[in-house]
This record gives structure tokens, C-alpha cells and sequence, in this order.
């Protein structure tokens, strides 16, 4: 699931993405030549498993250079945490589309159970991503940062438990006679999209 777009956000956007939380920077040493990073994003690592997310933020020339670096390190870290929203709203739907019978229909609680495992995915598993390189066009001055994430059993740990915290609340409008199951088979349903996680998450 390794995906990566270059972006430069505004500062209250990217904060917003990572659970309202400024990052301090990592200590990391800033590359000298320019990184194959910097324009091919995770491309520039072709041997890298599918668990692992690579964000690149991009941070304008200003006169602070300690908020220059913070303000690219969480750019890319708030790429990470929109590539891993996306990526577990798409697992949510297909749960919900592989048991179309736990849930009420027309309700807007499919809404805020996939709004909600989301984003305590997010929350707990960006614990992990860390800055691993940074650049500084010497031309222009723009200031760039890697950040990194692998996701492994962490992430599906973390969705499992998500879910389950989900299926056990009647205010998303699950079926009560059919939450029993549910939070019996979550196991295996979870397995089972693991096993088709690329075809879930259209990955390659």
C-alpha cells in the first residue's frame, strides 16, 4: 500500500490531518545532493514491502529555519496520515459491503463508524511515522522532508480493534441481533481482507 504525493498545505490544514498535533522534528541529517525521493516519492524505493508508507512535504523558503523544518516534517507527515485514511476507508466499506446484513440501511451511522475507525487508526498508528531525510534546494530554497511509516501488524491490530469498538456501539446503527456474530467473525473477516488487500485497496 505504498503510496505518495508531494504536497504543500497550509500550516492548520496539515496539523488538522494528524490528530491536531505538532510533530517535533526529528534530528536527521539533511542530504547534500538532491535525493531521488524528492521527485519520485515511494517510487524511489521499488524493494520496499507494500506495508510501508512514504510522505514527502514541501515547505517554502522563510527565515526561521526551525519552523521551515517543522513545517515540511509535518507536511509529510500529514501525507501519510491522508494516504492511511483513505486506505482504511476503503477496508471499512468493503467490511460493511461483505456483511451488508449488520448494518441498517440509509443511516447515517455507516458514515460515522467509517469516520470513526479512520481516524483512531490514524491517531494511533502515526505514533510510528518518523522523518528519515530531508533536503534544501540550494537554488530556490524550498525545504523538503521524508517521512516514513510501516504500517506491518500494527495497522490491521489497530483497525481490528477500531472496528470492534464500532461494532460494539448501537449508535452506528448496527443490527443488534446481528452484532453477536459480527464481533465473533471479525477475526477471520479481517484475515480474509488482508488476503485481498490489494484487490481492496487498488494496489499493485
Amino acid at each position: 500500500m505504498k503510496k505518495v504525493v508531494i504536497v504543500a498545505v497550509m500550516a492548520g490544514i496539515m496539523v488538522g490531518c494528524s490528530g491536531n498535533k505538532m510533530y517535533k522534528a526529528d534530528k536527521v541529517e539533511i542530504s547534500t545532493p538532491q535525493p531521488e525521493w524528492v521527485m519520485k516519492g515511494s517510487a524511489a524505493f521499488p524493494n520496499e514491502p507494500k506495508t510501508v508508507f512514504y510522505g514527502v512535504g514541501v515547505a517554502n523558503p522563510m527565515p526561521n529555519i526551525a519552523l521551515l523544518r517543522e513545517t515540511a516534517d509535518n507536511r509529510a507527515r500529514a501525507n501519510i496520515a491522508s494516504e492511511m485514511k483513505t486506505a482504511v476507508e476503503k477496508l471499512v466499506k468493503d467490511y460493511m459491503d461483505m456483511h451488508v446484513d449488520y448494518f441498517n440501511k440509509d443511516s447515517a451511522g455507516s458514515d460515522e463508524l467509517t469516520s470513526f475507525v479512520s481516524k483512531s487508526v490514524t491517531d494511533a498508528i502515526l505514533i510510528n511515522c518518523r522523518i528519515i531525510d530531508r533536503w534544501q534546494d540550494p537554488k530556490t530554497g524550498a525545504f523538503y522532508s521524508l517521512a516514513k511509516m510501516d504500517q506491518n501488524e500494527e495497522f490491521y491490530k489497530q483497525y481490528k480493534e477500531a472496528l470492534r469498538r464500532s461494532l460494539s456501539d448501537a449508535h452506528y446503527n448496527i443490527v443488534k441481533e446481528k452484532a453477536d456474530k459480527a464481533l465473533t467473525d471479525l477475526d477471520s473477516d479481517i484475515e480474509k481482507q488482508r488476503q485481498r488487500e490489494k484487490e481492496i485497496l487498488g494496489t499493485k
